[in-house]
Protein backbone atom coordinates (compact mmCIF):
# COMPACT_ATOMS: atom_id res chain seq x y z
CA UNK A 1 0.00 0.00 0.00
CA UNK A 2 1.46 3.10 -0.73
CA UNK A 3 2.15 5.69 2.05
CA UNK A 4 2.20 9.75 1.75
CA UNK A 5 3.65 12.21 4.16
CA UNK A 6 0.79 14.74 5.77
CA UNK A 7 2.08 17.33 3.72
CA UNK A 8 1.23 15.57 0.57
CA UNK A 9 -2.40 15.27 1.28
CA UNK A 10 -2.96 17.98 3.66
CA UNK A 11 -1.78 22.25 4.05
CA UNK A 12 0.27 22.47 6.74
CA UNK A 13 1.70 26.23 6.64
CA UNK A 14 -0.45 29.51 6.78
CA UNK A 15 1.43 30.35 3.70
CA UNK A 16 0.10 27.25 1.37
CA UNK A 17 -3.54 28.54 1.95
CA UNK A 18 -5.19 30.56 -0.32
CA UNK A 19 -7.06 33.71 0.89
CA UNK A 20 -10.70 31.85 1.11
CA UNK A 21 -9.01 28.97 2.95
CA UNK A 22 -7.36 31.10 5.41
CA UNK A 23 -10.72 32.30 6.29
CA UNK A 24 -12.55 28.93 6.38
CA UNK A 25 -10.24 28.01 8.77
CA UNK A 26 -10.26 30.39 11.08
CA UNK A 27 -14.35 30.24 11.44
CA UNK A 28 -13.64 26.35 11.78
CA UNK A 29 -11.26 26.77 14.68
CA UNK A 30 -13.51 29.20 16.29
CA UNK A 31 -16.89 26.53 16.05
CA UNK A 32 -14.76 23.71 16.99
CA UNK A 33 -13.78 25.78 20.13
CA UNK A 34 -17.52 26.75 20.67
CA UNK A 35 -18.58 23.39 20.07
CA UNK A 36 -21.24 21.89 22.34
CA UNK A 37 -20.24 18.30 22.40
CA UNK A 38 -18.10 15.79 21.06
CA UNK A 39 -19.67 14.65 17.94
CA UNK A 40 -20.40 18.55 17.31
CA UNK A 41 -16.58 19.46 17.76
CA UNK A 42 -16.02 16.20 15.35
CA UNK A 43 -17.94 17.51 12.68
CA UNK A 44 -16.41 20.69 12.42
CA UNK A 45 -13.11 19.06 12.20
CA UNK A 46 -13.76 17.10 9.60
CA UNK A 47 -14.84 19.87 7.54
CA UNK A 48 -11.48 21.23 8.58
CA UNK A 49 -9.69 18.57 7.01
CA UNK A 50 -11.77 18.82 4.01
CA UNK A 51 -10.66 22.37 3.87
CA UNK A 52 -7.16 21.56 3.73
CA UNK A 53 -7.03 18.68 2.18
CA UNK A 54 -5.13 18.45 -1.09
CA UNK A 55 -6.44 15.95 -4.05
CA UNK A 56 -4.50 13.06 -2.82
CA UNK A 57 -5.85 13.87 0.67
CA UNK A 58 -10.18 14.26 0.00
CA UNK A 59 -9.71 10.66 -1.77
CA UNK A 60 -8.34 9.40 1.67
CA UNK A 61 -10.87 11.34 4.08
CA UNK A 62 -13.65 9.02 2.64
CA UNK A 63 -12.23 5.55 4.14
CA UNK A 64 -11.07 7.70 7.87
CA UNK A 65 -12.44 6.28 10.69
CA UNK A 66 -13.78 9.23 13.70
CA UNK A 67 -10.23 8.44 15.50
CA UNK A 68 -7.87 9.13 12.44
CA UNK A 69 -9.80 12.22 11.76
CA UNK A 70 -8.42 13.65 15.40
CA UNK A 71 -5.04 12.15 14.80
CA UNK A 72 -4.45 14.07 11.60
CA UNK A 73 -6.13 17.31 13.55
CA UNK A 74 -3.83 17.09 15.59
CA UNK A 75 -0.78 16.61 13.29
CA UNK A 76 -2.06 19.93 11.49
CA UNK A 77 -1.17 21.96 14.93
CA UNK A 78 0.20 25.07 12.71
CA UNK A 79 -3.61 26.34 12.47
CA UNK A 80 -2.61 27.50 15.73
CA UNK A 81 0.17 29.13 15.48
CA UNK A 82 0.66 33.34 14.42
CA UNK A 83 2.00 33.74 10.94
CA UNK A 84 2.97 37.09 9.35
CA UNK A 85 2.51 37.36 5.86
CA UNK A 86 -0.97 38.93 3.97
CA UNK A 87 -2.75 36.40 2.06
CA UNK A 88 -4.95 38.85 0.38
CA UNK A 89 -2.13 40.39 -1.86
CA UNK A 90 -4.21 43.48 -3.17
CA UNK A 91 -7.18 45.50 -3.25
CA UNK A 92 -7.72 47.43 -6.64
CA UNK A 93 -4.16 48.79 -7.42
CA UNK A 94 -2.83 48.86 -4.04
CA UNK A 95 -0.60 46.21 -2.98
CA UNK A 96 -0.46 44.73 0.62
CA UNK A 97 2.44 44.78 2.99
CA UNK A 98 5.19 42.24 2.60
CA UNK A 99 6.25 39.88 5.12
CA UNK A 100 6.09 41.37 8.96
CA UNK A 101 5.30 44.71 6.93
CA UNK A 102 9.35 45.07 6.41
CA UNK A 103 8.57 47.23 3.77
CA UNK A 104 5.97 49.80 5.72
CA UNK A 105 7.06 53.03 6.55
CA UNK A 106 7.26 54.16 10.45
CA UNK A 107 4.07 56.74 9.68
CA UNK A 108 2.57 54.14 8.36
CA UNK A 109 2.55 51.95 11.30
CA UNK A 110 1.63 55.01 13.05
CA UNK A 111 -1.87 55.56 11.23
CA UNK A 112 -2.30 52.07 11.06
CA UNK A 113 -2.32 51.47 14.76
CA UNK A 114 -4.48 54.23 15.83
CA UNK A 115 -6.80 52.50 13.66
CA UNK A 116 -6.63 49.41 15.01
CA UNK A 117 -6.75 50.86 18.53
CA UNK A 118 -10.19 52.76 17.54
CA UNK A 119 -11.11 49.41 16.03
CA UNK A 120 -10.68 47.45 19.32
CA UNK A 121 -12.50 50.46 21.54
CA UNK A 122 -15.94 50.35 18.84
CA UNK A 123 -15.80 46.92 19.25
CA UNK A 124 -15.23 46.68 23.21
CA UNK A 125 -18.15 49.42 23.19
CA UNK A 126 -20.46 48.03 20.72
CA UNK A 127 -19.89 50.83 18.66
CA UNK A 128 -21.25 51.33 15.37
CA UNK A 129 -18.61 52.93 13.86
CA UNK A 130 -16.69 50.04 13.90
CA UNK A 131 -16.10 48.85 10.50
CA UNK A 132 -15.11 52.39 9.14
CA UNK A 133 -12.05 51.52 12.10
CA UNK A 134 -11.59 48.56 10.27
CA UNK A 135 -12.14 50.11 6.73
CA UNK A 136 -9.72 52.90 8.64
CA UNK A 137 -7.18 50.07 9.20
CA UNK A 138 -6.95 48.35 5.87
CA UNK A 139 -6.52 51.81 3.98
CA UNK A 140 -3.28 52.21 6.43
CA UNK A 141 -1.70 48.45 5.21
CA UNK A 142 -3.00 48.91 1.91
CA UNK A 143 -1.05 51.39 -0.40
CA UNK A 144 -0.53 52.27 -4.17
CA UNK A 145 2.89 53.46 -4.26
CA UNK A 146 4.16 55.52 -1.10
CA UNK A 147 1.59 55.76 1.56
CA UNK A 148 -0.42 59.25 1.63
CA UNK A 149 -2.71 59.86 4.80
CA UNK A 150 -4.32 62.47 2.74
CA UNK A 151 -5.61 59.48 0.33
CA UNK A 152 -7.00 57.51 2.99
CA UNK A 153 -10.88 58.52 3.45
CA UNK A 154 -10.97 57.62 -0.48
CA UNK A 155 -9.79 54.25 -0.17
CA UNK A 156 -11.89 53.83 2.66
CA UNK A 157 -14.67 53.99 0.25
CA UNK A 158 -12.76 51.24 -2.09
CA UNK A 159 -12.44 49.12 0.92
CA UNK A 160 -15.39 49.11 1.68
CA UNK A 161 -16.64 48.15 -1.89
CA UNK A 162 -14.15 45.47 -2.64
CA UNK A 163 -13.97 43.33 0.46
CA UNK A 164 -16.36 41.33 2.15
CA UNK A 165 -16.38 41.46 5.84
CA UNK A 166 -14.22 38.13 6.25
CA UNK A 167 -11.99 38.93 4.30
CA UNK A 168 -11.57 42.39 6.11
CA UNK A 169 -11.27 40.52 9.63
CA UNK A 170 -8.39 38.00 8.15
CA UNK A 171 -6.27 41.11 7.18
CA UNK A 172 -7.07 42.27 10.78
CA UNK A 173 -6.19 38.65 12.12
CA UNK A 174 -2.87 38.95 10.14
CA UNK A 175 -2.17 42.70 11.72
CA UNK A 176 -2.71 41.24 15.12
CA UNK A 177 -0.32 38.88 14.44
CA UNK A 178 2.60 41.55 13.48
CA UNK A 179 1.50 43.64 15.56
CA UNK A 180 2.38 40.99 18.46
CA UNK A 181 5.39 40.27 17.02
CA UNK A 182 6.69 44.20 17.27
CA UNK A 183 5.44 43.88 20.72
CA UNK A 184 7.61 41.16 22.10
CA UNK A 185 10.84 42.40 19.24
CA UNK A 186 10.68 45.60 21.51
CA UNK A 187 10.73 45.02 24.72
CA UNK A 188 11.64 48.03 26.25
CA UNK A 189 9.70 50.35 24.19
CA UNK A 190 6.71 48.16 25.33
CA UNK A 191 7.09 46.62 28.23
CA UNK A 192 4.26 44.06 29.41
CA UNK A 193 2.00 46.10 32.10
CA UNK A 194 1.20 44.30 35.05
CA UNK A 195 -2.30 42.81 34.67
CA UNK A 196 -4.66 41.90 37.14
CA UNK A 197 -6.53 38.64 36.10
CA UNK A 198 -9.47 39.43 37.88
CA UNK A 199 -10.19 42.34 35.90
CA UNK A 200 -11.01 42.48 31.69
CA UNK A 201 -8.55 44.97 30.54
CA UNK A 202 -10.38 47.82 28.16
CA UNK A 203 -8.58 48.88 25.00
CA UNK A 204 -6.26 52.04 24.67
CA UNK A 205 -6.42 54.75 21.74
CA UNK A 206 -2.64 54.69 20.60
CA UNK A 207 -2.32 57.31 18.32
CA UNK A 208 -1.43 59.87 20.46
CA UNK A 209 1.85 57.08 22.07
CA UNK A 210 2.73 57.39 18.19
CA UNK A 211 2.38 60.27 17.28
CA UNK A 212 4.51 61.36 20.94
CA UNK A 213 7.24 59.00 19.28
CA UNK A 214 7.61 60.56 15.77
CA UNK A 215 8.31 63.62 17.59
CA UNK A 216 11.04 62.25 19.55
CA UNK A 217 12.44 60.28 16.74
CA UNK A 218 12.15 63.58 14.84
CA UNK A 219 14.20 65.73 17.61
CA UNK A 220 16.81 62.69 17.85
CA UNK A 221 20.26 62.94 15.27
CA UNK A 222 20.13 60.17 13.25
CA UNK A 223 15.96 60.61 12.16
CA UNK A 224 16.43 64.28 12.02
CA UNK A 225 12.80 66.11 10.97
CA UNK A 226 9.54 65.14 10.87
CA UNK A 227 9.73 64.13 7.05
CA UNK A 228 12.95 61.93 7.71
CA UNK A 229 10.66 59.66 10.39
CA UNK A 230 7.30 60.02 8.38
CA UNK A 231 9.51 58.09 5.81
CA UNK A 232 11.71 56.07 7.80
CA UNK A 233 11.63 52.53 7.35
CA UNK A 234 9.42 51.13 10.75
CA UNK A 235 11.84 48.26 11.41
CA UNK A 236 14.90 50.85 11.78
CA UNK A 237 12.74 53.66 13.80
CA UNK A 238 11.64 50.83 16.06
CA UNK A 239 15.29 49.50 16.02
CA UNK A 240 16.29 52.66 17.77
CA UNK A 241 13.33 53.70 19.84
CA UNK A 242 14.12 50.04 21.49
CA UNK A 243 17.68 50.85 22.39
CA UNK A 244 16.88 54.85 23.71
CA UNK A 245 14.48 52.62 26.06
CA UNK A 246 16.78 50.05 27.04
CA UNK A 247 19.48 52.78 27.80
CA UNK A 248 16.96 54.30 29.49
CA UNK A 249 15.85 51.66 31.76
CA UNK A 250 19.25 51.04 32.95
CA UNK A 251 20.47 54.39 33.65
CA UNK A 252 21.23 54.87 37.97
CA UNK A 253 18.66 56.25 39.17
CA UNK A 254 20.42 58.40 42.03
CA UNK A 255 23.83 59.05 42.94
Amino acid sequence: MKTFEIDQLFHTTWESLKPFQAIAVLRLKNLIAAGINSEEKGRFKFMLLEMLATAKGIRLLRNLSKVQVLDIVEDLSFINDLWYHFHLKSIGESKSPEEKMHDCTFNQLVFADAAYSKFAIATHQNNPDVNDYLNELIAALYCKGIFQPDNMEQHKKLIESKLTLDEKLLILHTYANIRQFIIDRCPHLFPKPKIDLTEVAEPVYTGEMWMDLRYDLAKSSVFSGLEVVKSANLYEALDYLEKESKEKAHEPTGK
